[in-house]
């Protein structure tokens, strides 16, 4: 049987902005691929810059969840150990998109298209119908996270 990695969206705090109101969550896509002292680590797809200068930063061995930022993790599936370069094809894939909306969309777009991709291309992730499904659900993380569940 082949081995299977766990896939999270992970959501961390990015501070306030000078005006004082909370800035949305930045979210990564994590793989975890192990653990090492208590705390997994697998490998990050981190989309950072702004919208239409993103760039995908990609982390193996990340301690993913140990970050004070960490805000909490949404499960969305399981991914073949043998298939983890197929799913950076389709990742890349994404970032690569030379469409008029990459220039419009922001972090959480990337990982909601990252997500649906993965579920199309038959990987176990969960269907997200909408933005607003997948951002409902990691309010739920977040709230869950605040009354100190890990």
């Amino acid at each position: 049987m082949v081995q299977a990695y766990d896939v999270f969206v992970t959501q961390y705090c990015r501070g306030v902005s000078v005006d004082g109101r909370p800035l949305e969550m930045n979210w990564r896509l994590c793989i975890r691929m192990g653990q090492s002292q208590e705390v997994a680590i697998g490998r990050t797809y981190e989309f950072v810059g702004s919208p239409g200068r993103f760039a995908l930063q990609v982390q193996d061995s990340s301690p993913y969840a140990a970050c004070h930022l960490w805000r909490g993790s949404l499960h969305v599936g399981s991914i073949p150990a043998d298939r983890l370069a197929a799913v950076d094809e389709i990742i890349e894939g994404i970032m690569t998109r030379q469409d008029g909306i990459k220039a419009q969309w922001v972090l959480h777009h990337w990982i909601f298209a990252v997500v649906g991709k993965l579920h199309l291309n038959g990987y176990r992730i969960m269907q997200v119908i909408s933005l607003a499904e997948l951002e409902d659900k990691m309010r739920l993380v977040f709230k869950d996270w605040e009354k100190g569940y890990r």
